[in-house]
C-alpha cells in the first residue's frame, strides 16, 4: 500500500477514532466500538471493513 492510499484510508474521523481506541485497547469487538464511539453498528462495521481492506486491522472470532 502506498502512502496516498494509507492516508485515504485513515483520514476519516471515525476510522481515526477506531485506530486511537485500538492503540489503547489492542482488541475490541464491534459492540465495544459502538458503545465508545456512540455510533450505529452498521457504520462502525463499514469503517472496520475499510480498515481491514487496507491491511491496517485484522479480525478474529
Amino acid at each position: 500500500m502506498n502512502g496516498v492510499s494509507l492516508l485515504k484510508c485513515i483520514c476519516d474521523d471515525t476510522r481515526f477514532e477506531i485506530l486511537e481506541l485500538l492503540q489503547k485497547n489492542k482488541e475490541l469487538c464491534v459492540n465495544d466500538f459502538v458503545e465508545k464511539l456512540k455510533k450505529d453498528q452498521p457504520l462502525v462495521s463499514h469503517h472496520l471493513k475499510t480498515l481491514k481492506k487496507c491491511g491496517i486491522v485484522s479480525q478474529h472470532q
